[in-house]
């Protein structure tokens, strides 16, 4: 195994999620205002990989021909070789310029620490997952695979953690990018020539390694590959024990690793859940409101934040809307949470908002009293009125209907109906006069 090599790297896709897509994009932009892109076209280009080749510019036939397959396909043969050379050359855009690199094995002792990465990781000493560190510091089939590049602008990066299962297998994950452009399979060529193997085989698969990962894991191995029959120890970070299995505790983006489940719990540094019994960082922990600690997936699921008193509570004390019980009510109208100083009380002793309140009920302008609004009665002027006090206060005139404050009304008529009345029954008595 060599410790550095150096080697050219012709071309490599900049981004290799959507490498296809933008291939797709330059497809459509050569297509007349008319046309769309069909279907069929879009859902093949989605299925290649086109980031891989490193070895080509985007104009060589790893790349040209499965497109030009599509597209003869779909708009025939002889617009399509008219049309290839500009989208050659507009798809060879995508891909990085011809660079120099130097792959070399790192000090693990940096992972994380801000040298290959614009700045600390989770890996740093003082990371959430530095235990993890520590057991690759220790781990010797554990290493730290770097890629540089050094141009006018400076020194840029890459690295990943390569780990020998044996049998001429490699894993490689973690991937991180400081300005060598992002495609996985730059290490993968990397480790080939610092193993010295001629061709190697590549699949996306679980890095095995009981450590925080990106999900990002390949396998490498060669043709020649057997698996591997031997056993292998795994250091504990806590201590020095070797065991053929780690135990790990996960907490959010927090990692535990350790030979057992005691030696993780002596780790001053981890508390064990009061809910589930599982260890997490102290600095990954959360006080209940009981004040006993929880790991974060158990804080988030049994307490929620009362944004009034600025306090966490439990779910059942907690109303919505950022209200706990003591701090807020839900409207027995409209059913939302409001806070305590919105609160109205109703002649029913339910508790009501104050929109819904004043929808719902009125105050009699005469007692006070606070009734429905569909049992009040209404005057001339918009005075609201319990029942009793609008019947003492006001009488309706059994002749033209109108209400009347009883003590304007004569004989239950208003003084106009009265007037009219008295007139009509003078005019009476004197015509009787007048016949007799």
């Amino acid at each position: 195994m060599k410790s550095e090599v150096r080697f050219e790297v012709k071309n490599g896709a900049y981004n290799p999620q959507t490498i296809s897509g933008s291939v797709g994009w330059i497809i459509q932009e050569s297509l007349s205002p008319e046309e769309s892109l069909p279907a069929a076209v879009d859902m093949a280009l989605q299925a290649l990989d086109l980031s891989h080749y490193y070895m080509d510019d985007g104009r060589g036939p790893k790349v040209t021909k499965p497109i030009k397959k599509i597209l003869v396909k779909a708009f025939g043969k002889e617009r399509t070789e008219i049309a290839m050379p500009a989208l050659c050359k507009k798809i060879a855009e995508l891909y990085s310029p011809k660079m120099d690199l130097r792959a070399f094995w790192g000090d693990k002792a940096l992972l994380g620490a801000g040298k290959w990465e614009r700045q600390d990781t989770c890996f740093a000493d003082d990371g959430c997952n530095k235990t993890s560190k520590i057991f690759l510091e220790k781990f010797r089939r554990a290493k730290a695979l770097v890629l540089e590049h050094e141009n006018e602008e400076g020194t840029s990066y890459a690295r990943s953690i390569a780990f020998f299962a044996g049998g001429r297998t490699v894993y490689l994950s973690n991937f991180y990018y400081n300005g060598v452009p992002q495609n996985n399979l730059l290490f993968v060529e990397a480790l080939r020539k610092l193993l010295g193997i001629s061709s190697v085989k590549y699949a996306k698969e679980t890095f095995p390694l009981p450590i925080y990962t990106n999900h990002d894991g390949l396998k490498v191995y060669d043709g020649r590959s057997k698996p591997y029959k031997g056993k292998i120890l795994y250091p504990c970070p806590h201590c020095d024990e070797k065991v053929p299995k780690l135990t790990t505790y996960v907490s959010g983006h927090t990692h535990q690793i350790g030979c057992s489940s005691e030696c993780v719990g002596d780790d001053e540094d981890s508390i064990s859940c009061n809910n589930c019994g599982e260890r997490a960082l102290r600095d990954d922990a959360y006080n209940g409101p009981d004040d006993n600690l929880y790991c974060e997936s158990c804080h988030n699921e049994l307490t929620s934040y009362c944004n009034a008193c600025d306090s966490t509570v439990w779910n059942d004390d907690y109303l919505g809307d950022g209200y706990c019980d003591n701090c807020g009510f839900d409207c027995r109208e409209c059913d939302s949470t409001h806070s305590n100083n919105d609160r109205y009380e109703g002649p029913d002793g339910r508790d009501y908002c104050e929109k819904c309140f004043h929808e719902k009920f009125t105050e009699c302008y005469e007692c006070n009293e606070v009734v429905k609004r569909k049992d009040s009665r209404q005057d001339q002027d918009g005075e609201n009125y319990c029942k009793g006090c609008y019947e003492d206060k006001f009488v309706e005139c059994k002749e033209c209907g109108e209400e009347t404050l009883r003590d304007k009304a004569q004989d239950d008529l208003c003084p106009d109906c009265y007037s009219d009345k008295k007139e009509k029954e003078e005019a009476e008595n004197e015509n009787a006069t007048v016949n007799t």
